[in-house]
């Protein structure tokens, strides 16, 4: 297993006029997450898709 990743991230959001907020963000990891030669067949990397709903005073 690896002590880090390194992920390229992309998101939208929207604001409306009365204060909500909702975004959606998605990362995808770029780097395997093993690193044993007998687990190259899998290529398993990290993601993670996030959505939040928000108020702004």
């Amino acid at each position: 297993m690896r002590k880090g990743d390194i992920s390229l991230g992309f998101g939208i959001g929207y604001d409306w006029t009365f204060g909500l907020t909702a975004n959606f963000r998605y990362n995808i990891g770029l780097l395997k997450t093993t690193k044993f030669f007998w687990e190259d067949s899998y290529k398993h990397h990290n993601s993670v898709a996030q959505f939040s709903l928000g108020w702004q005073f």
